[in-house]
């Protein structure tokens, strides 16, 4: 029997984690087998759509967003082109996959916490760096999340957040908004779920560090950036 595919497991998982994050922002978003996305613009660093599947027509992904400038589309597939729509590539990514693992390596996973109270979540975003109000608070006590850190000096170094779920009865945990030594922080999401399928996205350098941590490229994806109005 066939096990599941590792580029479904990725992509849907992003697509669910997405769900997660904007309805903790209090939007409405929606989806069905091809498409997920949002009729209103979306918070910082949660895109507008993400396809589900590689055939979609341009104009079915396009005619359900607030296709404006500053909107943003996961091709996950890297199968739209959107450049005749005024849209360009805003970034080219591979999506990450690996299989169920158990024994993780204690040098690399010691030290890593669980972050719960609320003015800890706020130093953690402090450290990840990205922008103030993007990862609502509310993150940290939603079901099947773990917020990852390690800290030195009174600080955090390394941390990631880590969503469990399950994408056609396998189990997921997705690895979103890692920082610090990523191969590490990929450890401790990994023994954290060791039954499940670990699944994330890595660019550069940041693919060859993923492969060295037992990850495999399961496939392209793109970030399409709205930029201007098309004639």
């Amino acid at each position: 029997m066939a096990g599941p595919d590792p580029l479904t497991l990725a992509v849907r998982e992003f697509a669910t984690w997405c769900d997660l994050v904007c309805r903790l922002h209090r939007f409405a978003p929606t989806g069905d087998a091809q498409l997920w996305w949002s009729a209103r613009r979306t918070p910082d660093l949660v895109p507008d759509a993400v396809t589900l599947t590689p055939d979609l027509p341009v104009l079915d992904v396009l005619g359900r967003i607030h296709d404006a400038p500053g909107a943003s589309v996961i091709d996950s597939f890297a199968a739209l082109d959107l450049a005749d729509q005024g849209w360009t590539v805003a970034a080219a990514e591979r999506w990450i996959a690996r299989p169920p693992a158990e024994g993780a390596d204690p040098d690399r996973t010691a030290g890593f916490t669980v972050v719960r109270e609320r003015f800890v979540f706020t130093t953690w975003a402090r450290a990840w760096g990205g922008p103030e109000g993007a990862l609502p608070v509310g993150l940290r006590r939603a079901s099947g999340v773990a917020v990852l850190g390690r800290g030195r000096d009174g600080a955090f170094v390394d941390g990631g957040i880590v969503h469990r779920t399950a994408i056609g009865g396998a189990p997921v945990a997705g690895l979103w908004h890692a920082f610090g030594a990523w191969a590490d922080v990929a450890a401790a999401a990994a023994a954290r779920h060791p039954d499940a399928w670990l699944v994330s996205t890595a660019s550069g350098s940041g693919v060859d560090t993923a492969l060295g941590a037992g990850f495999a490229d399961v496939g392209p994806v793109r970030v399409w950036h709205r930029t201007s109005t098309p004639a």
